[in-house]
């Protein structure tokens, strides 16, 4: 088996591909489909899921699954093909996020939607080390729109939602507002 080394180039990526990873906990490297999912680049992706289906279920070091990879640096593209594919929009990192909270952090609402689609049974409210919620962490980042779409969902799926909850001594609609003029 071929040493599984860190992203060096695309050209290397391209190389490394070509040979089937193992699909288990890969916690000595990041191994270049990694970095082919955080790159964008959908046909290593592709290629090295379509050789080896288990790499939808590995994780790396971080227990980051491709998909979490993808999501992380906006690459829609790569997170609809890995989600259609069948990976698990609920899988965690060790620090408990799952996909829809790094979307949420980072105001993506395609993918975010592309998150939720029923078919994906993705949770709307998952919980992370630090006690939040994608809604928390699209607030927390100031993406006001995501966190509206966040509260909209959660309400469809599980009830009105108490919109002045506190959160750190704040509350979600002052947050809102709050982040809404800071990026105006």
């Amino acid at each position: 088996m071929p040493k599984i080394v860190k992203y060096r180039s695309h050209a290397h990526i391209t190389q490394i591909a070509r040979w089937t990873i193992p699909a288990t906990h890969l916690t000595e490297a990041y191994t270049p489909v990694f970095a082919a999912a955080a790159g964008g680049d959908l046909t290593t992706v592709r290629g090295a899921v379509n050789r080896n289906p288990a790499l939808l279920k590995a994780t790396d070091w971080d227990n980051a699954t491709l998909l979490h990879d993808a999501v992380g640096q906006k690459q829609q593209g790569v997170a609809a093909y890995l989600l259609d594919r069948g990976a698990d929009p609920n899988a965690v990192t060790k620090d408990g996020l799952t996909a829809l909270h790094m979307a949420a952090q980072n105001g993506d609402i395609v993918i975010i939607k592309l998150l939720l689609e029923p078919r994906r049974k993705t949770k709307i409210d998952p919980v992370d080390s630090k006690g939040w919620t994608p809604l928390d962490r699209a607030v927390k980042w100031g993406h006001p729109d995501a966190a509206e779409f966040l509260r909209q969902q959660a309400e469809l799926a599980t009830g009105p939602i108490d919109r002045t909850e506190e959160h750190e001594g704040r509350d979600y609609m002052n947050d809102l507002v709050a982040s809404a003029w800071e990026n105006d």
